[in-house]
């Protein structure tokens, strides 16, 4: 059986990856991801809502979430509640926009307003 590589820690490198994820098609619940540094597999949920509100138990503490909330002057109204939707700005990884209807407690992309 092949060993993997330690460090002077020992720590194997699948433990130190810092992990860049590259995900499969969502074809489901859950789409599978491949480390492209060191190959580890993981299942990814494929839920929107639940990625949302904090659902995953695995939380990359390294890097923390920030979220914003603007008021736009001519912005979208809900499809439901016609009320003037709230542009929600989140930061982390990356910066992700959504529109927001506090009445409805609804989020939508951008697009798909």
């Amino acid at each position: 059986m092949p060993r993997k590589p330690r460090t002077a820690t020992g720590q194997s490198a699948a433990q130190r990856c810092c992990h860049h994820w590259v995900i499969g098609p969502a074809e489901g619940a859950t789409s599978k991801g491949v480390c492209r540094l060191c190959g580890k597999e993981k299942e990814f949920s494929n839920d929107m809502q639940a990625a949302l509100e904090g659902g995953s138990q695995e939380q990359d503490r390294r890097r923390p979430v920030r979220m914003i909330k603007h008021r736009v002057r001519g912005g979208p109204l809900c499809r439901k509640c016609g009320e003037p939707m709230i542009l929600e700005t989140w930061f982390g990884v990356a910066v992700r926009l959504f529109w927001f209807c506090p009445t409805c407690n609804i989020r939508r992309h951008p697009f798909d307003v």
